[in-house]
């Protein structure tokens, strides 16, 4: 099942033994072993990559997935709901939220941060269209071709029902088409 069976009715105000009961829940939500794996992973990566994280910060961020678990119905924390660890497991507000949101997608859902790559790599691409200053636009014609075909073999492996996906290959399509004019200059 992927429900739980604690209910609210949104029509009506949510009573302190509702909420008590709610916490109570999520606090012994049970977790996929994928999920903590994943968890322990991301904590690894985060220090590795320089960023210390606390006991009691490590203990916050749990609850807070445990809870996240809770909210969206599921009857264990699944590895897509460690998500939301990206956004307590930094303390620099300058660079650290970005460097953990990197991991922790990877991570927790592998294809957003596909998604996320090749959406930098195709803005590089664009910038270097839009400057027009290189001579050798073959490199970054197959590097763009390269970018689609990656994008449709995540499709097909999600079963081609993804509009994100769908929408990456419409803009990788048109980077394509847009290099494939330099040619003709």
């Amino acid at each position: 099942a992927t429900t739980h069976e604690v209910s609210f009715d949104a029509s009506e105000q949510i009573t302190r033994e509702e909420i008590l009961n709610a916490r109570k829940y999520a606090a012994r939500m049970p977790w996929s072993d994928v999920a903590k794996t994943g968890f322990l992973t991301i904590w690894k990566e985060i220090n590795n990559a320089g960023i210390k994280v606390g006991d009691r910060r490590m203990l916050k961020t749990r609850n807070a997935v445990q809870a996240f678990a809770f909210m969206n119905g599921h009857t264990e924390v699944q590895l897509k709901d460690l998500g939301i660890s990206a956004h307590s497991l930094w303390e620099d507000p300058n660079e650290q939220p970005e460097k953990v949101a990197k991991i922790v997608s990877k991570i927790a859902d592998p294809m957003v941060g596909v998604v996320s790559e090749v959406r930098q790599a195709l803005s590089e691409l664009q910038t270097q269209i839009n400057s027009n200053t290189s001579n050798n636009w073959f490199e970054p014609y197959k590097k763009a071709e390269s970018l689609k075909k990656r994008i449709e073999k995540l499709m097909n492996e999600s079963d081609g029902d993804d509009d994100e996906l769908k929408l990456l290959v419409k803009e990788c399509e048109g980077v394509v088409k847009q290099f494939a004019g330099k040619f003709k200059e």
